[in-house]
């Protein structure tokens, strides 16, 4: 109808239209698909692929419907949220606010508009962190909940190439959390470890691919399931046998971790890491688009009362991956430049709804403890 407009580029038309076309022609991964299979997450491409078995001329009108429902979970998750401390009144107009002003924002606007594989990632990565959230507790989900959030996982792996990555950040996350660690393995590593193992297997062991650039290489791959191990020991025999002190710091331990991490990638390539932080801040201040977004946040976190402040799960989600950003955008070996279009500006701003949300809830927090206080 044309009355939901797209924004398309040439990654759009080469990776998420016409791929996702080839692939339901041929049925099956091809090494003349060589320049896909290590430069563009396959997830997105086998989204895509639904329209053509079905007549459809592109596979576009996928991401605007998925936007418009994403919205309406972010409505219902923030609502629910929001219920647990305050009035159905003042849960309405919390929620309200908040899901305004994530749908006017910038950086959801133009991640909602633009075919990319970005917008999926957007989605899934709000998903899985806020089903962990709601799911939380032993007993508490069925089994079906479950089931659904490794789904998600698993799919969230698959996005774009640095979406394992991500996922095993949201692991440690997840893990603060009262989870069990059979339940952690079981419905979000083991399905990570799988799908990636698998696809690895199948185009570095199976394929002769020689592109002309290659983002995924089989050193990165080695990396990826060398922390995907890391991460099963960790689970499987470290998770609650801690000291009890140190459990409790365990936030500030998984992002001191990552600072570390980003110091050591300073110092193994200083003018790449530098030259990234530079287009990065070049982006954030000048609006490349960001819009007003990243002054609503600024203004955030100066307003935190820091005396009352107990870093948790949603805070470390939003900052350490704003870290791990930084990290892997360091991970593709090229510098990154200002612009909205950047590889690396793209990966932040998928963070936004995680932001809001995250926000929204300290906000309801601090209400609450306000209101009590008067009382």
């Amino acid at each position: 109808s044309g009355l939901l407009r797209v924004s398309i580029s040439n990654d759009s038309v080469y990776y998420y239209s016409m791929y996702p076309m080839i692939l339901v022609e041929k049925g099956r991964l091809l090494p003349v698909f060589d320049s896909f299979l290590t430069d563009a997450g396959q997830g997105t491409a086998v989204l895509g692929t639904l329209p053509f078995f079905f007549g459809f001329e592109q596979s576009f009108g996928i991401q605007r419907f998925l936007g418009l429902n994403f919205l309406l979970i972010f409505v219902l998750a923030v609502y629910e949220e929001a219920l647990k401390c305050l009035s159905r009144k003042k849960a309405l107009i919390v929620t309200a606010m908040s899901s305004l002003f994530l749908a006017t924002s910038a950086p959801f606007i133009i991640m909602e508009k633009w075919m990319m594989s970005n917008h999926y990632m957007m989605v899934f990565l709000f998903l899985v962190f806020y089903l962990a959230w709601r799911g939380q507790g032993e007993g508490k989900k069925s089994i079906d909940f479950h089931i659904a959030s490794g789904i998600f996982a698993a799919v969230l792996s698959t996005l774009r190439m640095e979406g394992g990555m991500i996922l095993c950040f949201l692991i440690l996350c997840i893990s603060l959390l009262t989870y069990g660690n059979k339940r952690l393995l079981f419905v979000y590593l083991l399905p990570l470890a799988l799908i990636q193992g698998a696809y690895y297997t199948k185009i570095f062991m199976f394929m002769e691919l020689n592109p002309a650039y290659q983002f995924l290489s089989k050193e990165k791959a080695w990396i990826q399931m060398g922390i995907i191990a890391a991460l099963f020991i960790y689970l499987s025999f470290i998770r609650h046998r801690l000291p009890w002190n140190l459990e409790q710091q365990m936030p500030g331990i998984i992002l001191g971790g990552l600072a570390f991490g980003n110091l050591l990638l300073l110092l193994l390539n200083p003018i790449i890491y530098i030259e990234n932080i530079k287009a990065f801040a070049a982006n954030f201040f000048h609006q490349s688009g960001w819009g007003f977004f990243a002054i609503f946040l600024l203004i955030f976190l100066l307003s935190l009362p820091i005396n009352q402040y107990h870093f948790g799960y949603m805070d470390l989600a939003w900052i350490g991956y704003l870290l791990l950003g930084v990290a892997v955008c360091w991970a593709r070996d090229g510098i990154l430049r200002e612009g909205i279009g950047d590889s690396g500006n793209r990966v932040m701003l998928q963070a936004v709804p995680l932001i809001v949300y995250s926000m929204t809830i300290r906000i309801i927090v601090c209400i609450t403890e306000r209101f009590n206080r008067e009382e």
